[in-house]
């Protein structure tokens, strides 16, 4: 097994630095060119042949241990569950106002270029280059069969995490089935999102370190900057996650009896290396807006753009007001995170995990003797209240840490169980593990509709009209104005799913009417107004009508109230309504 994880890690790195390759690639030359496809190309046969390599190893735990049987049959369901979620039209919310749109509009721009109306467009998306790729081959179905493939790349990490640890197969196998089986991990791998990508980069870069630990080379050292580059890369959790990394290094190193100088020499060849895989992002961004962290730090760099009497609320205040938590509580809350979660619900932080997490608590008893288990709690736990207080209480923000976290769960597994229980321990959370499923899998088919889908033959229209409230606005745009190139279509309050519009379409705000609310601050009057409209080339407005009228009356003074009133009076123009929907023509 240790052949095969030194193949298969630096075979995944390399491809992750061709899929980084196809950055430049596609700003300087075209989407359509053979060069973006020859690095396309070369991406995807690394990767597929590291998952290929990984696939083996998880094999080759998983065929050594005495209950491999219920494992293959609990591995096999959750395959069953992912696979034919790949092949359902996109439903993700995420997806649809980032992952997919930002792609499509690369292709119809036929580059890699700047959006500057949509702040997300600049966060680092290092697999929506991969997403491009599928997209621009007509390849749809596959960008969720390519999302998951990371989750079964990181359970392989995961699994040789605890080989480092723990020489006894059925612990691994421990490891990677509860982080294969976690509800989570199963609903994200249906969908065409980016957190697996996230979770495994943050996990190999772990374990990286550890395989360093094992023996010690300035290429590992590189390898380990090289991951965490790409993590940053994936998503801005992955800066936080590499903060953490970095102030929590030199307390493990010191562990290790690693002189002072040694260990300055490792911090610079890990900070430069992963520095160098993170710069095209910052340029990108440096030479597009001035702020290479754009749209992070406005403050700093002079990009802020800050609405007139809207203030975002602190993670802790919007939980109080919401909900009524008090300050035990949400120190509670990465615990509560394990034991209460729920899909869709940010009350009860959007994401399902599970209880056996909890075991990780166990490897408190060896903190002191372990220099790998108290580099992976310091990880988990300074990490876990950071994301709290700048991101908020969701797990998709926890999903770094996640891979960790499974490897400490297991390894408190193998201290409580022993010698003597060993044999029985992997066929206790395989059960444990499939009981969670039978209670959390129906709902998740219920709520995708996949069996109704392809058993009925239902079409992709009419799966997306039931799923999506906003796709009959999106097709009425599309239709009507299909053929018109006046302008852009501006959604207020509609759901941003971007994906579907096959119009220039560009919005407010994400989470509202961010930009609007300013104009309307600046401007003097209504005809004011209604130029910043046309300077924007906006010659339409779609809106939530219900949801537009009562976000204005409650955001707006009496001036503003008064400009938007005659604004509407003067010029927007009633074209049609649909459901909750209205649709209104510019006028100057």
């Amino acid at each position: 097994m240790a052949l095969l994880s030194t193949r298969f890690i630096p075979l995944s790195l390399f491809a992750g630095l061709t899929l980084l390759l196809l950055l430049p690639v596609g700003i300087f030359s075209s989407l359509s060119g053979p060069l973006f496809n020859f690095v396309f190309g070369i991406h995807i046969i690394l990767h597929f042949a590291a998952l290929f390599l990984a696939v083996k190893y998880i094999l080759s735990c998983i065929s050594t241990t005495s209950g491999r049987l219920f494992t293959f049959i609990l591995i096999g369901a959750c395959l069953l569950i992912v696979v034919p979620h790949s092949f359902l039209p996109p439903i993700a919310r995420d997806a649809l106002i980032h992952h997919l749109a930002v792609p499509v509009w690369w292709i119809e721009a036929g580059k890699i270029t700047e959006i500057p109306w949509h702040d997300w467009s600049y966060y680092p998306m290092l697999l929506q280059l991969a997403y491009t790729g599928f997209l621009s081959l007509n390849l749809e179905s596959f960008i969720a069969v390519y999302h998951f493939s990371y989750a079964v790349l990181a359970a392989a990490l995961i699994a040789r995490m605890m080989f480092l640890e723990n020489k006894e197969s059925s612990y691994q196998t421990v490891a990677l089935c509860i982080f294969l089986s976690l509800p989570i991990v199963l609903r994200l791998g249906s969908t065409q999102l980016v957190d697996l990508g996230l979770v495994f980069y943050c996990t190999l870069a772990v374990c990286m370190t550890f395989e360093w630990q094992e023996k010690q080379s300035l290429w590992r050292l590189i390898g380990i900057g090289v991951a965490l580059g790409l993590a940053m890369g994936c998503k801005y959790n992955g800066l936080l996650f590499v903060g953490v990394y970095f102030l929590c290094m030199p307390l493990y190193l010191s562990r290790l009896g690693v002189p002072v100088i040694k260990m300055f020499l490792s911090f610079v060849i890990i900070g430069i290396s992963s520095l160098v895989v993170y710069a095209p992002w910052l340029l990108k961004n440096l030479y597009a807006t001035g702020n290479p962290l754009y749209p992070l730090f406005g403050g700093y760099f002079g990009t802020a753009l800050p609405t007139p009497g809207v203030r975002g609320l602190k993670s802790f205040e919007l939980r109080s007001l919401k909900y009524g938590e008090g300050i035990f509580e949400y120190l509670m809350l990465p615990i509560r995170m394990l034991l209460f979660g729920k899909d869709h619900d940010p009350q009860y932080f959007d994401g399902r995990l599970s209880p056996l997490l909890l075991l990780l608590f166990v490897c408190f008893r060896i903190v002191r003797n372990n220099s790998r288990i108290l580099l992976l709690l310091l990880l988990v736990g300074v990490y876990s209240y950071l994301a709290l207080f700048y991101s908020g209480a969701r797990v998709r923000y926890m999903l770094p840490v996640l891979g960790l976290v499974c490897c400490l769960s297991a390894y408190g597994i193998s201290l409580i169980t022993g010698e003597s229980w060993r044999k029985y321990a992997l066929i206790v959370v395989v059960a444990f593990q499939s009981l969670l499923l039978v209670f959390y899998v129906p709902d998740l088919l219920e709520r995708t509709g996949v069996i109704s889908y392809f058993s009925r033959g239902e079409s992709r229209e009419d799966y997306l009209t039931k799923k999506i409230s906003e796709y009959s606005l999106a097709q009425l745009l599309s239709e009507r104005y299909k053929d018109s190139s006046t302008g852009a279509t501006y959604l207020l309050y509609t759901g941003n799913r971007f994906y579907y519009y096959d119009i220039p379409v560009r919005s407010a705000g994400h989470f509202g009417a961010n930009e609007l609310i300013r104009w309307l601050y600046k401007a003097p009057d209504a005809e004011s107004l209604a130029v910043y409209f046309k300077m924007n080339n906006i010659v339409r407005i779609a809106a939530h009508i219900e949801r537009l009228t009562k976000s204005l009356q409650n955001a707006l003074p009496q001036r503003e109230a008064t400009l938007w009133n005659r604004f509407q009076q003067d010029h927007l123009k009633l074209v049609t309504t649909l459901g909750p929907y209205g649709v209104w023509e510019v006028t100057t």
